[in-house]
């Protein structure tokens, strides 16, 4: 980066405000400055040996006569460095300051003038240092061009000898090697062209490929979705052939619904289906499966109906069990497990035993499944400890029938009432 050196040689002891303005004028100039006041330190040397111009500021007598022994030193340190003065004295000592090597005098009013002077001294150096540089590269240039005409004239002497030396087998030399040259430019465009070739039908055959692949892809995802439908219906197909073999073995009179909602809640153990009073549906109707007792009618509307589980911990139902036909009442704990309620201690009751309704309810049919026993303990009173294990599997629910047959329980409370 260009630099421009200023100094204050004395202004009694004052702060150099002489060098605070044409620094500002060079640093908006795009110069880099440096200020030395030598009245408070003595002038380094690094200072002087980096400047590319020194501007000495000579504001009055004493500051100028001290400058000789500045500048002898700036010339001994930087003989390169182009040295002016500026200030009140500087004109006024013009003809003493160049014999003292001074390059330029300014007066009166001078940052204008010195900023002027910087921008010369150093578009005068790039200048020069431009010539030099083209003057160079035009010998370099001349050098490479008598290299390269000594070449061309050294092979048209061996091409001339070539086409008049035969090699053994009698062809000249010149058109064997010819020959020969351009049989290996031929084999490498061959190459290249074979080379282009096969990477243009590798390509082709890969975007090929990549649009069989998506395709491919398509057909699978759409079958994967024909399949799920399949089995969806397969599914639906089976649980209504169950259904109506369930229907068809009971002499029950019943209507099918399908499953539509669960209970919002979770300790309400409930179901939404979509028959209701219009289809003949009426309170405490039992609901059953093929696996066997759901539950029974709580609510019914005009369109739909809502079904208590047996597993509601409000639930409850007459059940014996199938091989001893031990009574007792099954209700729910509003999980996925009974438990079966006073059954005698005495009663032969066993682990995997069949529980199913008894019927005495009036609301579920005698002899439908409830579950199968899990644990039977004694209780240490009248009673056993009985947990049965439901045989529906209420989360999969999805068609149930309802029972429109009154039970002759409820047939005898309806007399009744």
């Amino acid at each position: 980066m260009n630099r421009v050196l200023l100094i204050s040689t004395y202004e009694m002891g004052r702060q150099p405000f002489g060098l605070a303005s044409p620094a500002a004028w060079l640093r908006g100039a795009g110069f880099a400055v440096d200020c030395a006041d030598l009245s408070r330190e003595p002038l380094a040397d690094d200072l002087v040996c980096s400047a590319d111009v020194v501007g000495l500021y000579l504001p009055m007598h004493t500051a100028t006569r001290l400058a000789a022994s500045v500048v002898a030193k700036i010339k001994r340190l930087n003989a390169r460095a182009r040295v002016c003065a500026f200030g009140l004295y500087a004109p006024l000592n013009a003809e003493w300051l160049r014999s003292l090597g001074v390059d330029k005098v300014f007066g009166g009013e001078f940052e204008a003038e010195l900023t002027s002077y910087v921008q010369m001294v150093f578009s005068s150096a790039s200048s020069a240092s431009s010539v030099v540089e083209s003057f160079s590269m035009a010998l370099q240039d001349i050098r490479q061009r008598s290299g390269y005409l000594f070449l061309t004239v050294v092979l048209a002497q061996i091409i001339l000898i070539s086409a008049q030396v035969n090699s053994r087998s009698g062809v000249p030399v010149l058109e064997s090697m010819t020959f020969g040259l351009f049989a290996e430019v031929q084999r490498a465009a061959s190459g290249a062209v074979s080379a282009v070739r096969n990477v243009w039908g590798s390509y082709v055959g890969l975007r090929q490929a990549k649009t069989e692949n998506e395709e491919l892809k398509r057909q699978l995802a759409a079958a994967q979705i024909q399949l799920q439908e399949q089995r969806a219906l397969a599914d639906r197909s089976r649980n209504l052939t169950e259904l109506l073999a369930l229907r068809d073995r009971t002499n029950l009179k019943t209507a099918a619904a399908e499953v539509i909602g669960d209970a919002a809640a979770p300790d309400f153990r409930t179901m939404t289906i979509d028959k209701g009073t219009r289809d003949g549906l009426r309170p405490d109707m039992a609901v059953i499966a093929p696996a066997g007792v759901v539950g029974r009618v709580v609510v019914p509307s005009m369109r739909a109906a809502k079904v208590q589980l047996l597993i509601d911990r409000n639930a409850a139902a007459g059940a014996l069990i199938a091989r001893s036909r031990a009574q007792g009442v099954v209700v729910g704990e509003g999980d996925e497990r009974l438990r079966m309620e006073y059954v005698s201690e005495v009663a032969d009751v066993a682990k995997g035993d069949l529980v199913v309704t008894s019927g005495i309810d009036g609301i579920f049919p005698k002899g439908f499944v409830i579950g199968v026993v899990e644990s039977v303990e004694k209780a240490g009173g009248m009673y056993k400890r009985i947990v049965v294990r439901p045989a529906v599997d209420f989360r999969s629910l999805e068609e149930v029938l309802v029972v429109l047959t009154p039970m002759p329980g409820r047939d005898a409370e309806d007399g009744t009432e």
